[in-house]
């Protein structure tokens, strides 16, 4: 075992399925890995070969449940590992209070929690964190470091305005948005004197557009968007001497000093209203734009977040699993976001001081939509779970996970289309709004 490998360590009567599907990820990664159901030889001693195993090994995985918690074997293997000084992940598959040695997690372990994940996400998350540790050492794998499917907050980088098909589905989505959330949004414009609007994540300022009546709804408008593409069509649409279009990284260093030189060229002491719609989902550091961004909010003024959280997707009659199975994978998928998103803005926007946080609605559903409706709507969430699906192939042909996804979902996704029309069929997706400012 001369060549870089990890160790895995587990409970073998509570997690052997799940090592196994494991090491075929690992493997189509290019990470060579031992455990003992497979590369123990029946002759030899446990006692006598983990520990040499463990001293060669370049890593130590430890899967962490209740059952390994009290295994004898897994305690051993682990304080090995601490004795040899080895780069150790515990994965955490289920919720419980650790005891012994587990107890503490040291400052030098990776501690890596996948309470409440299905398998599949739980293995590529393991992946992805096993891949970022492992490909430090040059010889350790020839994977790329961005194949792993991320389900950590990361900032995707498709560029949803130049990829056409992408563009047509978002012109689809505004359209259910504009119904979801127009009421809000008039409720708080109508409650201020032609407010300035800040709007983060704008991309064409159409969706923005759709919640007015007419320019006189606002004083000055600033669009702020990365994606120069988009920038430059909502210019061209909106652009005028009361409405901007900035293209601006809001995670950069230089958003907040922007933004102020932006105020006080046009006189603001802040925007009155800000509103960031499926924003929060793409960034890093949410908490950091939050915070940044109340930094610009003008004294009474408002903001207002419009997010999502699969969590609160519904679908039924869904006997066999497939809207459920569909929804799992775009839990995972490369361009989707963070998908829990949404159940964490109240704490955020509390946690930067604002007292004043209502929860405005919740969940765009099914009921009362046509057939036609009923198939856009389909599109707009479905439709982009596939056309993920085959980019991730494409670009990652390796995976067995994704082909047999791709598979799955190219099968059945004509039949889920018929179900999501028929009338007595019920899906609710789980977009979120906030409405949050001091009074």
């Amino acid at each position: 075992m001369k060549n870089p490998f990890v160790f895995i360590s587990y409970n073998v009567d509570t997690t052997l399925e799940f090592v196994e599907e494991l090491s075929i990820e690992l493997e189509n990664i290019g990470i060579s890995h031992w455990y003992a159901s497979r590369d123990m030889q029946p002759t030899r001693n446990h006692a006598d070969v983990v520990p040499r195993v463990i001293g060669e090994c370049s890593a130590v995985l430890v899967l962490l449940n209740r059952s390994a918690n009290d295994s004898a074997y897994v305690k051993r293997e682990f304080q090995y590992a601490v004795d040899h000084k080895k780069m150790i992940l515990i994965a955490k598959l289920e919720d419980f209070e650790e005891t012994g040695c587990f107890e503490f997690i040291r400052t030098d372990v990776q501690f890596l929690s996948l309470v409440g994940l299905n398998d599949t996400i739980s293995i590529q998350r393991i992946c992805c964190t096993m891949n970022s540790l492992m490909i430090t050492n040059d010889e350790t794998s020839e994977a790329d470091d961005d194949w792993v499917f991320d389900t950590n907050r990361s900032n995707n980088t498709l560029d949803f305005f130049s990829y056409g098909k992408e563009r047509e589905r978002i012109q689809k989505q505004r359209e259910f948005v504009c119904d979801f959330a127009k009421n809000t949004y008039r409720q708080v414009i109508e409650n201020m004197n032609a407010p300035s609007v800040l709007d983060l994540g704008c991309n064409t300022g159409e969706q923005f557009m759709m919640y007015i009546e007419d320019e006189s709804d606002f004083s000055l408008y600033a669009g702020v968007d990365k994606e120069k593409a988009a920038i430059e069509y909502g210019s061209k649409l909106f652009g005028s001497e009361k409405c901007f279009f900035l293209k601006l990284d809001f995670e950069s260093e230089e958003f907040d000093r922007v933004l102020s030189e932006f105020e006080k060229e046009h006189g603001l002491g802040g925007f009155d209203i800000i509103t960031i719609s499926m924003v929060i989902l793409h960034c890093k550091n949410p908490r950091k734009v939050l915070d940044t961004v109340y930094n610009h909010l003008a004294d009474g003024g408002r903001i207002i977040v419009l997010d999502i959280d699969d969590g609160f997707n519904l679908a039924y009659p869904d006997s066999n699993g497939y809207f459920q199975r569909a929804v799992n994978i775009c839990e995972y998928s490369n361009f989707s976001g963070y998908r829990k998103s949404g159940r964490e803005i109240y704490s955020y926007l509390s946690e930067i001081g604002i007292d004043n946080v209502r929860l405005c609605k919740t969940g765009i559903s099914t009921v009362g939509m046509n057939r036609k409706q009923r198939g856009d709507f389909f599109d707009i969430y479905f439709w982009f779970v596939l056309d993920d699906l085959i980019m991730m192939n494409e670009k990652h042909p390796e995976s067995s996970i994704v082909k047999s996804d791709l598979d799955w979902l190219t099968k059945v996704y004509d039949e889920m289309k018929l179900q999501f029309k028929r009338r007595d069929f019920f899906f609710t997706l789980g977009f979120v709004l906030f409405v949050a400012g001091e009074e």
